[in-house]
C-alpha cells in the first residue's frame, strides 16, 4: 500500500511540477566516516547558504519520507533522482556523499536540473574534519553557478591585497574567480592601505562574461600634528582633522596643511606624504594677532621717536 501511494504521488507529480521553480530538494549527504550528527549539520549549512541565495527548500522531512519507501531503496542513480525531484515538485536536486581517504576528507556533490535532464558534478576536498564547511561552502557557491550560470572576475589592484566577496576570503591580487549572477560587496585589504570597497550586480545575462575589476587602494600614514601653543584646528585640504596634540591617519599624497586658531594668524604649509606604512611629524609655532599688532606699535614708536630724535639735531646744527 506504501508503495502503490508513491507511484499516485509521482504521477501526480508529472502532471503538476512545471510549477516547480528554483525550488531545491537537498538529499542529506552519505559517509561511513562522519557521524549521523555532523552528516546533518553539513547538510544545515549547505542548505543555510541556498536558502540565503533566494532558493526555496524542500522541507527534510518531507525528503526523508520519499528515501524511506522501498523506491528509493540502495544507491541513488539518475533515475531515482529524478523521481525524488518529480515527488518532491523540485526544480534541483543536490545529492552526495564524503569519503576519507588516507589524510583527505572528499566531498563528491552532484546537482540536477530537472527542467534541463541535466546532471553536473563536483569535487571539494579538506584535510581534516573542522575543514569541511569551508568545502561544503565552496560546493554551494558551485551550485548557485550551476543554477545562474558563471561569470568571471578578474581581479587586480595597484597593490597585492587580499579579497573578500560577501565577507569570505579568495585569496590575494591579481586573481580570476568566478560567481554566479547576484548581488555582492568586494573589498581588498591591504595592511597600511585604505579598504576598497564596491558593490557589485550581475544579472543572469551576464552569464559566461567576463569582467574586469582595476582597484587603486591609497596608501595610508600616520601624522602627528603639534602646535605652540596647543588647541589649534589643523585642516588638510580644507577638511578639518582635530585639535592639536593631534595623531591621525592620512592617505599618501600631497596636502595643504593649514593650522587655525582664533586671536592667531594662520600657518600653512605643503607637504607630501609618499610612502605607506610611515609617520611624520609636523609642527607650527602661531603668532598672537595682538601681541604681534602691539608689538609693530611699540617698534613703530620707537622708530618714530628715534626720527624725531634726528631731525631734531638736524635742526639745531642747521641753526
Amino acid at each position: 500500500m506504501k508503495t502503490y501511494k508513491i507511484i499516485v504521488c509521482f504521477l501526480a507529480a508529472l502532471i503538476f511540477h512545471s510549477l516547480a521553480s528554483d525550488t531545491v530538494a537537498i538529499v542529506p549527504l552519505e559517509s561511513t566516516t562522519c557521524s549521523s550528527d555532523y552528516l546533518s549539520g553539513i547538510s544545515q549549512l549547505f542548505s543555510g547558504y541556498i536558502a540565503q541565495n533566494g532558493f526555496e527548500l524542500v522541507e527534510q522531512g518531507k525528503i526523508d519520507t520519499l528515501l524511506s519507501s522501498d523506491m528509493f531503496a540502495g544507491v541513488l542513480n539518475s533515475e531515482k533522482v529524478r523521481k525524488i525531484g518529480l515527488l518532491s515538485d523540485s526544480q534541483y536536486i543536490c545529492y552526495g556523499n564524503i569519503v576519507y581517504f588516507g589524510t583527505i576528507y572528499t566531498i563528491n556533490m552532484s546537482f540536477y536540473d530537472m527542467a534541463a535532464y541535466d546532471t553536473d558534478s563536483f569535487v571539494a576536498t579538506a584535510t581534516t574534519e573542522s575543514d569541511l564547511p569551508n568545502a561544503v561552502m565552496e560546493l554551494a557557491e558551485q551550485f548557485i553557478q550551476f543554477v545562474k550560470g558563471k561569470i568571471t572576475l578578474i581581479i587586480t589592484s595597484n597593490v597585492e591585497a587580499e579579497i573578500f566577496i560577501n565577507g569570505q576570503y579568495h585569496g590575494t591580487t591579481p586573481k580570476n574567480i568566478e560567481i554566479a549572477a547576484g548581488s555582492y560587496t568586494l573589498a581588498l585589504q591591504r595592511d597600511n592601505y585604505a579598504d576598497y570597497l564596491t558593490n557589485l550586480y550581475y544579472s543572469k545575462d551576464d552569464a559566461n562574461k567576463t569582467f574586469t575589476i582595476n582597484a587603486n587602494l591609497e596608501g595610508k600614514v600616520t601624522v602627528t600634528f603639534k602646535s605652540d601653543p596647543s588647541g589649534v584646528e589643523v585642516y588638510a585640504g580644507g577638511n578639518y582633522l582635530g585639535v592639536t596634540p593631534l595623531v591621525t591617519e592620512l592617505h599618501t599624497g600631497s596636502y595643504n596643511i593649514t593650522f587655525s586658531k582664533h586671536g592667531y594668524y594662520k600657518v600653512s604649509k605643503t607637504v607630501t606624504f609618499s610612502k605607506a606604512g610611515t609617520s611624520s611629524s609636523i609642527s607650527a609655532d602661531l603668532v598672537n594677532i595682538a601681541e604681534h599688532e602691539a608689538e609693530q606699535r611699540r617698534q613703530q614708536e620707537q622708530a618714530d621717536a628715534v626720527n624725531a630724535a634726528i631731525w631734531g639735531l638736524i635742526f639745531e646744527a642747521c641753526d
